[in-house]
């Protein structure tokens, strides 16, 4: 109130951001609006605008008026604004550390996730080749049994068997008249029996390897005839085996006497040979 006057309202409302910026608004009842603001542009300096408009019968005289302020701070800051500030500055440290760490533990997940997925197609790959393997022991152990039946049916009906050791004596003898081990000679007929290559018609031959694939057989004919060996390769029908064998040993007891040396200088080799006798 000013004497002389008519009193004066004012009524004003400003909005501050952060002690950053800020916006006014004034009302002075019966004269003018005003509209203004300003920024901190540093700690001791801040800058300001407003624009003041009448309302009253002077509005016909006037078209307002501008003012910019700047604002200077003398003194002590404010210790309390100054900690607050920091403290501000430190959570919003705090959070960026947290939003990294949160990410490096999403990536830390997907990475198990991941490991965890490839090891349980590898459980499943080993868990496959297990059942495999299994499948494969068993058809080996089935195969087996029925080899083993089968020498043991033969040994019954005279065919595989050492002498003394269970089976029977063979028919051929040695220069001396000893009978021969039967896993030394045997005697296959001819109609079992079908030629690879190195067919020949001496009753004789020396067999030094057996197979069940015919070119491994092969593989094997190739190797002794590298080493000077006259080599060939017979199909056996009834066995199902393929035989490599020695040719023209000439007669039985040339035959033996050959294959003693043969096992004696060339075990590996030679170790399992016998005469074969076709009728």
């Amino acid at each position: 109130m000013t004497p002389g006057t008519n009193f004066q309202i004012d009524g004003r409302a400003t909005f501050k951001y952060k002690d950053i910026a800020w916006l006014s608004g004034t009302y002075r009842y019966d004269y003018a609006v005003t509209i203004g603001g300003g920024v901190q542009v540093h700690d001791r300096v801040s800058v300001g605008y407003a624009y003041d408009l009448a309302i009253n019968n002077i509005s016909d005289y006037s078209g307002g008026t501008h003012e910019v302020m700047v604002g200077i701070t003398f003194g002590k800051t404010d210790e309390k604004k100054s900690v607050i500030q920091e403290l501000e500055e430190k959570v919003d440290t705090i959070r960026m550390k947290q939003s990294k760490q949160g990410e490096k533990i999403d990536d830390v997940k997907e990475q198990n996730d991941t490991l965890m997925e490839q090891n349980k197609e590898f459980k499943n790959t080993i868990d496959k080749q297990n059942e495999e393997i299994e499948k494969l022991k068993e058809k080996i152990d089935k195969e087996v049994e029925q080899f083993r039946d089968t020498i043991k049916q033969m040994r019954e009906e005279g065919g595989f068997g050492r002498s003394g050791e269970g089976g029977t004596d063979s028919k051929y003898t040695d220069s001396k008249g000893r009978p021969l081990p039967e896993d030394m000679v045997k005697e296959v007929d001819w109609e079992d029996t079908e030629f690879i290559y190195g067919k020949s018609n001496d009753p004789y031959f020396m067999t030094v390897a057996s197979f069940r694939e015919a070119e491994r057989a092969k593989k094997k004919a190739d190797q002794l005839n590298a080493q000077g060996h006259n080599t060939g390769v017979v199909y056996n029908k009834e066995r199902e085996w393929f035989y490599v064998f020695l040719q023209k040993p000439g007669s039985v007891e040339n035959g033996l006497q050959k294959l003693r040396e043969l096992k004696q200088n060339n075990p590996e080799d030679f170790g399992d040979a016998w005469i074969h006798v076709y009728k």
